[in-house]
């Protein structure tokens, strides 16, 4: 607010107050003038300080006699005032935190101004961020779980919006645990030596305790403990004791006056000696040192691993007496609907011979077997046993074509052992070039080239079943037989 103190006086007189004097004619008003701040005067010059001057309008003279006040500036009063949302100064009401201006008006003076810079409660917003373990106390509610909310408080008539963060980590309390101990028992960082409930409060990684507790409801003097099985051979040692029989063995040891019996259940396994004179056929498995013999044989003192995992001894008299060799002649690709015989050949007269022709399972126990009106291809097998019970057997496929007949007669090559659990002889009259062996789905398993008159075949890595072993002579004569392995 401005204000004009204004007076108005005669220049050449006392006179308290005169409105004007004519001097040539013209008129001369004096106009004596106090203002706050700045003045504008009718020559349009705005005056800040004291200054005396003439205007001429007309005949008239103004002469101004200006005296210029500064306005009084306070400074800035901070007020807070945090429990109340509103405010009144001076006859104003103030309702939110802010900087104000506040003009204070004097009479006969210039204003006074003052800044206010004012922080009020109301209409703020407020977050809170707490963690606290189990549980939080606001506002008088008890807060347990993890939680993100607003709110809006009123207190003395002021509301505020609170925005809260909340974490609850947990406190564990473990259930009781009951054990029993011998003499002592070390619990966390405690030895315990008497029956009672203990309890412990640990500090978790976020900061909150957690107890745990445990009962001992006995002691005992005496504890056994019993150890894993052992298998040894002839004996064991054990705490400075030879032990060389099988059962539950036992063993004392005092400390801090509580007695431990430790309990050995042990096996004792003794070697063993096996003498053996046996006659075998072609082919002799020893299990006792896993070993195939195809030659008799006599090994004395034999040592090895026996089937207990033992040392043990061994003596082994063998005789390998060789099965039959025979062979078949005969036409073995003819027309269809045509016949053909085939003749069991060999030196040994006293073999008893069974054919078996196709599916049959009834045997023709002559020397020779004649296929009559053959009309497709047909499996032949013979069975040779001879005197000493030892047998060999030879397969022959005679094929029935449209072609007419060719030269192809059974080639003397005999197969034996057969069936077979592991080794497969070949034996011929002829120079063998190749033997080829195929599985029931007719895959090539096995090739073996220049195998003389006399081969073996390694089948070990064989799965049971029917397979077909074909020969090729020097010659060219070839020949299928089938076989079978069984293990």
């Amino acid at each position: 607010m401005k204000k004009i103190l204004l007076s108005l006086f005669l220049i050449a007189s006392c006179t308290t107050m005169m409105f004007g004097q004519n001097i040539d004619s013209r008129t001369i008003i004096t106009l004596d003038t106090t203002v706050c701040g700045s003045y504008k005067w009718m020559d349009s010059v705005t005056y800040t300080a004291d200054a005396v001057e003439t205007y001429l309008q007309g005949d008239t003279i103004y002469v101004l006699s200006l005296t210029v006040l500064d306005n009084i500036k306070d400074t800035i009063v901070p007020i807070v005032d945090s429990a109340n949302c509103k405010l009144v100064i001076n006859g104003k009401t103030y309702l939110t935190s802010g900087t104000y201006f506040d003009t204070i008006s004097v009479a006969g003076a210039c204003d006074t101004v003052r800044k206010l810079q004012l922080t009020l409660r109301g209409g703020a917003d407020d977050t809170i961020v707490a963690s606290a373990c189990g549980y939080y106390l606001f506002e008088g509610d008890t807060l347990r779980q993890s939680r993100v909310f607003d709110t809006v408080l009123v207190e003395s008539g002021c509301s505020e919006n609170i925005h809260v963060d909340l974490t609850i980590n947990p406190v564990y309390v473990d259930p009781l645990v009951h054990d029993t101990a011998l003499c002592s028992y070390r619990w966390i960082d405690t030895t315990i030596t008497d029956t009672n409930i203990y309890q412990r409060v640990l500090r978790t990684v976020s900061g909150c305790d957690s107890i745990v507790s445990l009962q001992i409801t006995s002691f005992s003097m005496h504890q056994t403990d019993t150890l894993n099985a052992l298998t040894r051979c002839l004996q064991y040692v054990w705490h400075r004791d030879t032990l060389s029989t099988s059962g539950e063995h036992t063993f004392d040891t005092v400390v801090d006056g509580c007695t431990r019996t430790y309990v050995l259940p042990l096996t004792i396994r003794t070697t063993t000696f096996d003498s053996i004179d046996t006659t075998a056929c072609d082919i002799f498995y020893w299990s006792y040192n896993d070993t195939y013999y195809t030659n008799s044989i006599e090994l004395k003192n034999l040592h090895f691993t026996g089937e207990n995992g033992c040392d043990s001894a061994g003596y082994l008299h063998l005789t390998i007496i060789p099965s039959p060799t025979v062979h078949i002649d005969g036409q073995l690709n003819i027309q269809i609907g045509t016949s053909t015989t085939l003749t069991a050949v060999s030196d040994d007269s006293t073999l008893v011979y069974e054919w078996y022709v196709g599916n049959s399972t009834t045997p023709t126990t002559l020397d020779s077997v004649t296929l009559e009106n053959v009309t497709s291809n047909t499996d032949v097998r013979l069975v040779s046993t001879a005197t000493n019970g030892c047998s060999s057997t030879n397969w022959v496929v005679v094929t029935a074509n449209n072609l007419g007949i060719d030269n192809t007669v059974a080639t003397n090559v005999s197969i034996y052992p057969n069936p077979t659990s592991h080794v497969l002889n070949v034996r011929s009259a002829s120079v063998i070039s190749e033997i080829t062996l195929y599985n029931a789905i007719g895959q090539k398993v096995m090739i073996q080239t220049n195998c003389g008159n006399n081969t073996s075949l390694n089948l070990d890595n064989m799965p049971n079943g029917n397979y077909i072993i074909t020969t090729t002579t020097a010659d060219g004569a070839q020949t299928s037989h089938k076989i079978i392995v069984n293990k």
